[in-house]
């Protein structure tokens, strides 16, 4: 069962996804879908296989309002696939997204006018160069490559610019800049560079050269990639951004995201964490309090008895994360120590981007990963889920720890 399924009704299930359903080699291809299928009941709209084939639902020709900020494209345009993801099902494989296109495992789509486009993309997450697929290319979800084509979409998207407007800049297609940016293809520092320079940022080699080599991993394993150069932080935030959903599990100190202004001033002042921003560049990663993220925030209860140095600073802060709880989807979730349940290194954040799952241990750098190792990082939040207190019960410990703080 998914994280965000057992934190509590406030999280929908189709915000994140369960580990099982990362990318695999031996998922066989389903058929196109049926244009002769009769539409059910709205309420069963997912796509049931039978017998290898895939009946899907028959979508009428509606007009679909885009809330999202840069607008979605629409399903009639070359990039729709870079729309935003509203609901998933991975278990009968669809996707369907902002613009009413809906998407499925094979990679054949159903327009809301009801047109049918067969499968047209590979379903592998083979990570390849523009150059050509290499000899011995293994297929594998690479984390580094993931985390770089995440932060290029976000950088896109920041700027209010279709795949079309990237793909000019590459002089290649759509699809080659979307599977850049879903971490399938590894681009080369000259195309990261292009990009960079297409999206504002002036020439500089060594920030691509710095990209391209995180796309390609730093780790001996691909599911992993270590992040510590310049800019590190800002590459976080840029994930966390174009996340759906999100967990946090600490046992050091509050997450960043939820930090108040005053809070991550004090706390990154007394950090001596390799290249980090200003106290600025540091609050703007904290997401505000009106947010539209599904955030779970798991904290061992030694965190609250904690508190920093200077105790207005910290009952501000505390009194910041019980707004958030009121005025949005914040979930907070208390591990009692008593329960002996074993902490992560540093913060632990879980994000759900579209179908994909990327895993993030924060400490003086971002471990980030994918694959079996992000599985058994996905462990220790279920873990830690089981042994928590429920919603209503940490509620009630975070306000007793803000009065302890002198907060009323």
């Amino acid at each position: 069962m998914p994280t965000c399924a057992k934190a509590g009704s406030r999280v929908p299930r189709s915000a994140c996804l369960p580990i099982a359903s990362h990318p695999s080699t031996e998922r066989p291809a389903v058929n196109a879908p049926s244009s002769e299928y009769t539409a059910p009941d709205p309420a069963t709209w997912p796509g049931v296989r039978n017998g290898g084939t895939q009946a899907v639902p028959r979508t009428a020709a509606v007009s679909i309002a885009c809330v999202h900020e840069p607008p979605c494209p629409a399903a009639a345009d070359p990039d729709r696939d870079a729309a935003r993801l509203v609901a998933h099902c991975p278990e009968q494989g669809w996707a369907r997204l902002c613009n009413g296109v809906f998407r499925f495992d094979d990679t054949g789509e159903l327009l809301p006018d009801g047109e049918i486009i067969a499968p047209h993309r590979p379903t592998l997450a083979l990570v390849e160069p523009l150059s050509g697929k290499p000899e011995g290319e293994p297929r594998v979800e690479r984390a580094g490559a993931l985390v770089v084509g995440t932060y290029l979409r976000s950088l896109r998207r920041e700027r209010d610019l279709l795949l079309r407007h990237s793909a000019e800049a590459l002089k290649c297609s759509t699809s080659v800049v979307a599977r850049i940016e879903s971490g399938r293809l590894l681009p080369a520092s000259r195309d990261v560079a292009r990009l960079l320079r297409r999206y504002g940022f002036p020439a500089d080699g060594e920030q691509a050269d710095l990209l391209a080599a995180l796309a390609r991993g730093n780790t001996a394993s691909a599911s992993l990639a270590f992040d510590e150069e310049r800019g590190w932080i800002g590459r976080l935030k840029a994930c966390e951004s174009m996340a759906t959903s999100i967990v946090t599990y600490s046992a050091w100190g509050l997450p960043a995201l939820v930090h108040s202004p005053e809070y991550a001033a004090h706390w990154w002042r007394n950090s001596a964490l390799p290249n980090t921003p200003g106290s600025a560049g540091i609050a703007d990663r904290a997401l505000p309090v009106d947010h539209d993220k599904d955030l779970i925030v798991l904290l061992e209860e030694s965190v609250l008895m904690r508190a920093c140095d200077a105790r207005e600073v910290m009952a501000g802060q505390l009194a910041h994360l019980i707004t958030m709880i009121e005025h949005s989807g914040t979930t907070l979730r208390i591990v009692p120590m008593a329960k002996s349940v074993p902490p992560p290194r540093g913060t632990l954040i879980e994000l759900c981007l579209g179908s994909r799952v990327l895993h993030v241990e924060e400490s003086i750098g971002a471990m980030y990963a994918t694959g079996q190792e992000s599985r058994k990082l996905h462990g220790l939040i279920e873990d830690a889920l089981r042994n928590s207190l429920s919603e209503a019960e940490s509620l009630a410990f975070l306000r007793e720890a803000r009065k302890s703080c002198g907060g009323i």
